[in-house]
């Protein structure tokens, strides 16, 4: 089990995920699913943009007014 704030330092081997949100699950199943950009604004109440290049994850803000 890794927990982190940074999906960068997820392993290429990750399967599974869980998002956590003030102590209540947003979301949790396969990582491809669950690392998404649609569970993870979720999670973060702000738009994040989630992509997965050679097995690795990595996010970036969506905010279109920045």
């Amino acid at each position: 089990m890794l927990v982190t704030h940074h999906l960068e330092e997820l392993p290429a081997s990750t399967t599974h995920a869980l998002l956590l949100r003030a102590g209540q699950v947003v979301a949790s199943g396969e990582a491809e699913e669950t690392l998404a950009t649609k569970p993870v604004t979720a999670c973060f109440d702000h738009p994040i943009a989630i992509e997965r290049r050679g097995g690795r994850w990595s996010a970036r803000t969506d905010d279109a007014s920045a």
